[in-house]
C-alpha cells in the first residue's frame, strides 16, 4: 500500500518553465513594481528571480504557509525550491496546491514558474517504509535513527514519481541530488565519482525523455577546504561525470563566504568555476550561518528593538531566578523530614538554569535543546520529590516550585532574545560602516544584499513562511546593491563583530547551540 497517497494531487499540470514565459513573468506590473531584480539562470535560458521561495519548513496544516507562497508568486518570485523529504512530502504538496490555484485563476502560467526539487534522503514515512521491508533500495547509507541517504537509480526513480504526483505536474524543471557527499567515507576504496555515475546517468535519461529540463546537485560540502575528507569538488568529482549538469545549490551567507573569497576549496574557487561552466547558482541559509567555533548563528535581529535596550527583560529574568531560589529553600524546609537536599541526582532548577544561562545563542536553539538538556534534569528533581511527598504542605511546595521554574524559563527565553538582538545590532552597525550604501538597511536586508551583490549566487533561497516576511524581503530588492568593493569588507566586519559580541557575552568554544547531533537547516 502507498502510504503517500493522501499527499498526491488530483490534478496533473502540463508544461514546464520556458525561456519566453519566464521572461514574460517579469514584464507584469506586479513583478516589475515589487521585484525588479532578475537574472538569466546560467545556460538554462530561463529568466529567474534573484530570490527564491525556500520550502524547508512548509506544512500542509498551516494556512499561513499557503498564503505566503501565494504572495511570493504574485510579488515577482518565480523560483520555488523544495525536496521530497521536506515535511515528509508536505512541502511539495503545498507547492502543488498553490501553483494549481494560481494557474486556474490565470494569475500565473505554469511555464513562468521554475520548480526545483531534490532527492536523496530517507526520513519519516520513506524511512519507515524501507526499514519495515515494504520496499527495498540498493546502496542505502544509514546515518542515524531518523535519517538515511540513498542516490541509487531505483530509489531516485521511485521518489521522483512521488514528487511529480505531490506537485501535481507532468514534468519537473530542475531535479537535484541532495548532499551527495553523504555517500563517501574515509574508508571507501570507491571514489565518490564512481558512486554517483549511475545517479547522473538516471538524471540524464530523465532529461532526454523531457521529464526534467535540468539537473545538478545541492551540497553542503562544496566550499570545504581540500584537506577535509568530506569536501566535494565540483570540477573534479561532479562535472566530469555530469557534463550536462546545469544547476548547483550550496549554503552561503555573510559568515560562510568561502564560495566567493577562498581559493583553498576543493577544486579551487567555487564562484569562478560556476561562472566558467555557466551553471545556474542557488544559495540557501542566507540568515543561518555555521560559525567556525559556535555552531549556528542567526543573522537577524528583532524587528522591534526592546525598550531600554533590553535591561528590563534581563532584570525580570534575574528577579524570577532569585524567586525560584527562594522557593527551593522552602522545598528543603518542607521536605526536612525526608532529608531531601538538592544534589547531582536531584539538581536545583535555579542551578540548572544558571549552568546553561549563556549556552544558547538564539531562541531557536533554546527551543531545540531545552527538552533534552534542561527539562530532562528538571524532571529528575521533580520525580524524586513526587516520590518523597507525603503531606499537603509538601505537595503545595512542589507545585510552587514547578510554577516558579516555568516562570523563570519563560523569562530566560526573553533574556536570550534580547542578548541575541544586542549582538546582532553590533553586527548591523559594523556592516553599515563597512558598506555605507547599506547604512539604512536592517541586518536581514544587509545579509541578503551581500549575497545579491556578486555574480554568484544567481538566486538566493529564503524560507518565507509569513506574508509579512515575503513583503519585507521582496521590498528589500528595490534597494541598491552594494558595489563589489564593499563585499569583502562586509564579510570581514560581520565575522569580527560576531566574535567580539560573543566574547563579551562570555560564550566560549562550541556551545549548546551546536548540540549533540548538529543539523543545520537548508533554508
Amino acid at each position: 500500500m502507498d502510504t503517500y497517497r493522501d499527499l498526491f494531487q488530483g490534478h496533473n499540470l502540463s508544461g514546464f518553465a520556458t525561456p519566453q514565459a519566464t521572461r514574460s513573468f517579469f514584464e507584469t506590473d506586479a513583478a516589475s513594481d515589487q521585484n525588479r531584480l532578475h537574472r538569466m539562470a546560467g545556460k538554462t535560458g530561463l529568466t529567474v528571480s534573484r530570490i527564491g521561495f525556500g520550502t524547508y519548513r512548509l506544512r500542509r496544516g498551516s494556512r499561513e504557509h499557503f498564503d505566503a507562497l501565494r504572495e511570493a508568486l504574485l510579488s515577482g518570485v518565480n523560483v520555488i525550491d523544495t525536496a521530497a523529504h521536506y515535511g515528509d512530502g508536505q512541502s511539495e504538496f503545498v507547492v502543488g496546491r498553490v501553483l494549481k490555484e494560481l494557474v486556474d485563476a490565470k494569475r500565473v502560467e505554469r511555464e513562468q514558474i521554475v520548480l526545483i526539487s531534490k532527492l536523496g534522503y530517507l526520513q519519516g514515512e520513506a524511512l519507515r517504509e524501507y526499514r519495515n521491508g515494504d520496499i527495498s533500495y540498493s546502496n542505502v547509507v544509514e546515518h542515524s535513527r531518523t535519517r538515511a541517504h540513498c542516490l541509487s537509480p531505483d530509489f531516485l526513480e521511485a521518489q521522483f514519481e512521488r514528487t511529480l504526483r505531490r506537485l501535481g505536474v507532468e514534468c519537473l524543471d530542475v531535479l537535484l541530488l541532495s548532499n551527495p557527499e553523504l555517500l563517501q567515507s574515509p574508508e571507501d576504496e570507491q571514489s565518490i565519482a564512481a558512486k554517483l555515475e549511475p545517479a547522473f546517468a538516471f538524471l540524464e535519461e530523465l532529461r532526454r525523455q523531457g521529464r526534467i529540463t535540468a539537473y545538478g546537485i545541492s551540497s553542503n560540502a562544496l566550499t570545504r577546504p581540500a584537506s577535509d575528507s568530506s569536501a566535494l569538488s565540483l570540477s573534479e568529482d561532479i562535472v566530469p561525470i555530469a557534463q550536462n549538469m546545469g544547476v548547483v545549490e550550496f549554503p552561503a551567507n555573510l559568515v560562510e563566504n568561502d564560495f566567493r573569497f577562498s581559493r583553498l576549496n576543493a577544486g579551487g574557487n567555487l564562484s569562478e568555476y560556476i561562472l566558467s561552466r555557466e551553471l545556474w547558482s542557488l544559495s540557501n541559509r542566507p540568515f543561518y550561518a555555521s560559525h567556525h567555533d559556535l555552531g549556528l548563528v542567526r543573522l537577524t535581529r528583532l524587528v522591534d528593538p526592546p525598550p531600554d535596550d533590553g535591561l528590563s527583560q534581563m532584570a525580570e529574568f534575574n528577579r524570577l531566578l532569585n524567586a525560584l531560589e527562594e522557593v527551593e529553600s522552602r522545598v528543603i524546609d518542607a521536605f526536612a523530614d525526608r532529608r531531601f537536599r538538592f544534589d547531582e541526582r536531584a539538581p536545583a532548577p535555579s542551578g540548572i538554569i544558571r549552568r546553561y544561562q549563556e549556552s544558547f545563542l538564539t531562541v531557536e536553539a533554546f527551543h531545540r535543546f531545552l527538552p533534552g538538556m534542561v527539562a530532562a534534569e528538571f524532571q529528575k528533581t521533580t520525580n524524586q520529590l513526587l516520590v518523597l511527598a507525603r503531606n499537603e504542605r509538601q505537595h503545595y511546595t512542589l507545585e510552587a516550585l514547578a510554577l516558579r521554574a516555568n516562570g523563570a524559563i519563560s523569562a530566560w527565553e526573553d533574556y536570550i532574545a534580547v542578548k541575541h538582538h544586542r549582538r546582532m545590532e553590533l553586527v548591523e552597525s559594523r556592516l553599515a560602516r563597512a558598506a555605507p550604501s547599506l547604512a539604512d538597511v536592517p541586518l536581514a536586508g544587509q545579509a541578503l544584499l551581500f549575497l545579491l551583490g556578486g555574480k554568484v549566487p544567481d538566486t538566493v533561497l529564503v524560507g518565507m513562511r509569513r506574508v509579512a516576511y515575503v513583503r519585507q524581503l521582496t521590498g528589500i530588492l528595490a534597494h541598491e546593491l552594494p558595489p563589489p568593493g564593499e563585499l569583502l569588507p562586509m564579510a570581514t566586519a560581520c565575522e569580527d563583530a560576531i566574535d567580539e559580541a560573543l566574547q563579551a557575552s562570555g560564550v566560549q568554544g562550541t556551545s549548546a547551540e551546536t548540540g549533540p547531533a548538529s543539523f543545520v537547516p537548508e533554508v
